[in-house]
């Protein structure tokens, strides 16, 4: 099996993405496929730039991208797509 290493610009953008309608992290980790800790960190990161925010429902964390993250999150589809780039494939496959 072949297994493509994904840049940080990628998961950043399938974290984004995901969290559009608000998600839990353990959702979160089979839809972006990264481990708990690594997550962690990148939702940590996410945070503290105000592109994810978190809310509490029914007492579990909800993780929802904001709309400084929605916006991000256009233009790196934006970027990759009117490039050309492989990115642009892979997440055409992934909406399908």
């Amino acid at each position: 099996m072949n297994r493509v290493r994904r840049d940080r610009l990628e998961i950043v953008y399938d974290i984004l993405s995901s969290c559009i309608g608000g998600e839990k992290i353990a959702w979160l980790m089979i839809k972006t496929r990264i481990a708990h800790r690594p997550l962690k960190r990148y939702l940590s990161l996410l945070i503290k730039n105000e592109l994810i925010e978190t809310k509490k429902a029914n007492g579990e964390k909800i993780y929802i991208t904001t709309p400084k993250g929605k916006t991000l999150s256009q233009k790196i589809y934006e970027i990759y797509g009117t490039s050309g780039l492989e990115f642009h494939s892979i997440v055409n496959k992934w909406r399908e």
